[in-house]
């Protein structure tokens, strides 16, 4: 699918390579992220956000949560 990220137009591929992604105190979902800019969205296509509404992106080996301005307000090492 398209990246839906204002003027990104990568590629998600939402049966490749998953992130687990926390959604509960013991539960995780998986989280695939966009090729070109990193923002993670679920199996349906729905974007990720944190419990505050912040977008989350792959950047290395980060989950960067950004607000709506784009601007990181905090990081998670991703469990693979």
């Amino acid at each position: 699918m398209k990246c839906k990220e204002s003027g990104c137009e990568g590629e998600v591929n939402l049966t490749g390579e998953s992130l687990p992604m926390r959604t509960g105190c013991h539960s995780f979902n998986e989280g695939f992220p966009c090729q070109k800019c990193g923002r993670i969205y679920w199996d349906d296509g729905e974007p990720v956000e944190n419990r505050q509404g912040n977008g989350c992106f792959l950047e290395g080996d980060y989950v960067i949560h950004k607000d709506k301005n784009g601007e990181e307000v905090s990081r998670a090492c991703v469990g693979r």
